[in-house]
């Protein structure tokens, strides 16, 4: 068995879910959520990892991660900034669930409240992104994406190729 070893555990279930291995995945977070049951990161990552095949587990660890996101309480080992991080963190794995389930204007307010807060928060710029390609909306996502890309190429490349726009330079 596994070391208790939450990165460890957080890496492992990275893999498998770039192999397809979701519910490998899922139960690697299980396992580490068992060590800390309050770990918002873990909660959000279950959700995401939950997302495309278990939607009633990703929008009960999404939840989990917003109530307790909104719970914290500032201190020296936790300032407002890392608060607001994670509350950021959380609320957007909620705007993930309701994009999922198609509840799109729910999941746009969410998506744009973050980005008021956090106007470079690449999670909700790729999840806004990704959204408004569903929806048709492909000239507002590839916008969204050059954003991304400016923040984060790798990332931004990635979704202006799944967008079907190749960007003009190599």
């Amino acid at each position: 068995s596994l070391p208790h070893n939450i990165s460890l555990c957080m890496q492992l279930s990275e893999l498998c879910q770039v192999q397809g291995h979701f519910v490998q995945g899922i139960n690697l977070v299980r396992k580490a959520l068992k060590l800390e049951p309050d770990n918002i990161g873990l909660w959000v990552k279950f959700a995401l990892i939950s997302l495309h095949r278990f939607e009633g587990k990703a929008r009960h660890a999404a939840q989990k991660a917003v109530a307790l996101a909104e719970a914290l309480q500032p201190n020296e080992a936790l300032p407002d900034e890392a608060i607001s991080l994670q509350q950021a963190q959380a609320s957007n794995a909620l705007a993930m669930v309701e994009s999922q389930e198609q509840n799109f204007e729910l999941a746009e307010r969410m998506f744009h409240k973050i980005l008021i807060e956090r106007k470079n928060f690449i999670p909700a710029l790729q999840g806004l992104a990704q959204q408004q390609m569903q929806r048709g909306h492909i000239d507002e996502a590839i916008e969204l994406f050059e954003r991304v890309k400016q923040l984060d190429p790798v990332k931004g490349y990635a979704g202006l190729i799944n967008a079907r726009r190749f960007p003009e330079d190599e």
